[in-house]
């Protein structure tokens, strides 16, 4: 004869087991509806509606083979007022490569020079044509200019990371040392356990600036420092763009202390660790009016006697307000590793600031609601240090058609050229195999993508050069360590 609680446990067991068959059925529909893709359910009317950009596509062609580039390789693309195309890259080697394009014809391929010296956090390398015919350009820790004879020598004592014209001048910014400007010091610390030893150790740090810097004959002249006062360094990811009043800025700001577990208890004879320091994403304006109204002693502005340099201030970035749940200091965190540089672009023609975001998070748009499993990639807009309210869907999964895909690449681009339109670069995949596709934005809203060429290692390095008639230079790497190359028209 069974015990009174045996029965009363029994049942309890079948209600357990049903409630977790209706639990797995609900779970399974839920899957179902949530595997269904956003264009499936009928939610971006707006985007599958959207039709090809009005552009011509010239034939995809060979810009370089069998270069030996890292997986973490960068390259710049110019297109100069010639009309020709000119690719700078830098090698598994540290040599400098520049490559000149005119229509699909290459009329020069180079070795400027080699990069020496530690390798520094901002390794993409720029160039600019200026004044017309001549080229700069800045790789790591060396500036090359090419004359308008075509050949090139290199400046000695570069700083420059990246380059603006701004009418007949020529400006470069770059990240300056805390003890050559004065800047003011911090404590940064390094704490942890080493098995059963806890670690505190400090160390004192000059804040590194961000710092606008101009052209002279007697070489970069500084000209201002952002947040001059602040403890925390700027980093070199950075945005940097100019409009017709003046130059925007957004730039990523931390301190540098850390922490470590090595050893004993539930981390075994391993190692973890991270930054624990604060980190800012800050925005700054600084109008030309200001900047180039020196005084007279301007040009003797040293970290003793910083007169002549104009302090720029800038504003923490607060969260966009579609991630209204993140305080700013978490989103700042959340979206550390991405580049700046590439998901951000000054459009100079609107004055506004355009951002590409991947959506990691669900959203309320109006009446709908956004991402969840499927991240699309969204494109925002700042107006200053405010954000714009209201999200576009720039690529979303069964768009154009079933079977595309748009993960996580961080090596997506937007860049604005001079008439106010934005463009973006970002990879596909279907069945395995990685696209570089192109998108547009004009008066009428963000076209559909187009391929511009397939067989793609994933996060292939890419760029595009805008130029000042409406084409554009598009380049791209595919599985073979060949670099390509397309141009991108106006249809007439």
């Amino acid at each position: 004869m069974s015990r009174p609680g045996s029965a009363a446990r029994q049942i309890l067991k079948q209600r357990l087991v049903r409630s977790l068959r209706v639990l797995a059925l609900l779970l399974t529909l839920a899957g179902c509806v949530a595997c269904a893709t956003m264009a499936e359910q009928g939610l971006l009317p707006e985007v599958q509606a959207r039709q090809a950009p009005a552009v011509s596509l010239g034939p995809e062609f060979s810009v370089q083979d069998n270069m030996p580039l890292g997986y973490n390789a960068e390259a710049k693309a110019v297109v100069t007022r010639d009309g020709h195309g000119h690719v700078f890259v830098i090698d598994k080697e540290r040599a400098v490569h520049h490559i000149e394009i005119a229509g699909t014809d290459v009329l020069r391929r180079e070795t400027i020079g080699v990069v020496t010296g530690a390798p520094s956090g901002f390794s993409r390398p720029d160039a600019v044509e200026h004044p017309p015919g001549s080229l700069r350009l800045v790789a790591g820790d060396k500036m090359f200019v090419r004359s308008e004879t075509g050949v090139w020598a290199e400046i000695k004592g570069n700083r420059c990371e990246r380059f603006v014209p701004v009418g007949e001048d020529l400006l470069c910014t770059f990240i300056a040392k805390g003890e050559d400007l004065g800047a003011p010091t911090r404590t940064d610390w390094l704490v942890g356990w080493f098995i059963l030893i806890p670690v505190a150790l400090p160390r004192e740090v000059q804040a590194e600036k961000l710092v606008i810097a101009q052209d002279s004959p007697d070489g970069w002249t500084i000209l201002a420092v952002l947040d001059p006062e602040a403890t925390l360094s700027a980093r070199s990811d950075y945005v940097l763009g100019a409009d017709r009043s003046g130059l925007q800025f957004l730039y990523r700001s931390s301190g540098g202390s850390s922490w470590f577990l090595i050893g004993g208890g539930p981390y075994g004879g391993g190692f973890v660790g991270g930054d624990s320091s604060d980190q800012h994403i800050s925005y700054a304006r600084v109008d030309y009016a200001t900047l180039f109204q020196r005084t007279p002693d301007s040009d003797a502005g040293t970290k003793d006697h910083p007169a002549g340099w104009l302090r720029v201030a800038g504003s923490p970035l607060p969260a966009p307000p579609f991630a209204d749940r993140w305080p700013a200091k978490a989103f700042a965190k959340e979206f550390w590793r991405d580049p700046l540089d590439r998901r951000f672009t000054v459009n100079g023609a609107l004055g506004n600031i355009e951002s590409l975001f991947h959506l990691t998070f669900t959203i309320r748009d109006g009446g709908r609601t956004l991402g969840g499993l499927e991240q699309p990639w969204v494109a925002v807009r700042l107006s200053g240090d405010r954000w714009v309210p209201g999200v576009d869907i720039v690529a979303a999964d069964d768009l154009p058609d079933p079977g595309y895909r748009w993960g996580r690449d961080w090596r997506a681009l937007i860049r604005s050229d001079v008439h106010g339109h934005n463009h973006v670069l970002l990879e596909s995949s279907r069945k395995g195999s990685f696209d570089i596709c192109y998108f547009v934005k004009g008066a009428a809203g963000w076209s559909a993508p187009i391929v511009l060429g397939g067989n793609l290692p994933p996060f292939a390095l890419r760029d595009l050069a805008l130029g000042d008639k409406g084409n554009a230079f598009a380049v791209w790497k595919d599985r073979n360590d060949t670099v390509k190359g397309r141009w991108i028209s106006p249809q007439k």
